[in-house]
């Protein structure tokens, strides 16, 4: 869970393609992607967090 977070940190196109693939089926998944671009890691890594987590 740890490297999602390096990932999501290290490249914005990586962090949106992460998140897509894997909460691909989440409703409103897009929003927070968006939110997160423009919010920045602050409320990122929160997020990736609790979507990651099984």
């Amino acid at each position: 869970m740890g490297r999602y977070h390096v990932a999501f940190v290290a490249l914005p196109e990586e962090r949106q393609a992460l998140v897509v693939s894997r909460d691909r089926t989440v409703t409103g998944s897009i929003s927070l992607v968006k939110l997160q671009r423009g919010l920045g890691v602050m409320i990122c890594s929160p997020i990736s967090q609790s979507l990651v987590s099984p």
